[in-house]
């Protein structure tokens, strides 16, 4: 009899785990759900990370443009494939990726975000 209570206990025990633990997943996931950036843990996301509630935030604290200049036509550099963008100061920085026969070359390309016009390229790979 008494190996009956303690296998009773054990399983008990264990059931009001698992609920606790579907709570705490099920609170995550509408936290999640409601802040993109909420994490249990406190790991920092890494600098390109762009989260969509962190464009639209930096967007509005961007002064509006004069007016709108409607769609901006990027031209990647040759063989090169898109890795990530930030904005940051009214520019967005679109950072393309190739891989050259010397290695990897970075190529950022920025555009000012009032005008839609090309500022400048900055290019970054080996020997350079």
């Amino acid at each position: 009899m008494r190996n009956h209570k303690t296998l009773v206990f054990v399983v008990l025990s264990l059931g009001i785990v698992i609920v606790i633990l579907f709570g705490i997943l099920g609170y995550g996931m509408v936290k999640r759900a409601t802040d993109p950036n909420f994490s249990f843990f406190s790991a920092k996301p890494t600098p390109e990370a762009t989260t969509p509630k962190n464009v639209r935030e930096t967007l509005e604290s961007v002064a509006a443009p004069a007016g709108d200049f409607g769609e901006v036509a990027v031209t990647p550099p040759a063989g090169a494939t898109l890795k990530g963008y930030r904005i940051e100061k009214g520019r967005l920085v679109l950072r393309f990726e190739r891989h050259d026969t010397d290695g990897l070359t970075s190529v950022f390309i920025l555009i000012d975000l009032k005008s839609g016009a090309k500022v400048g390229t900055v290019t970054l790979g080996p020997g350079q």
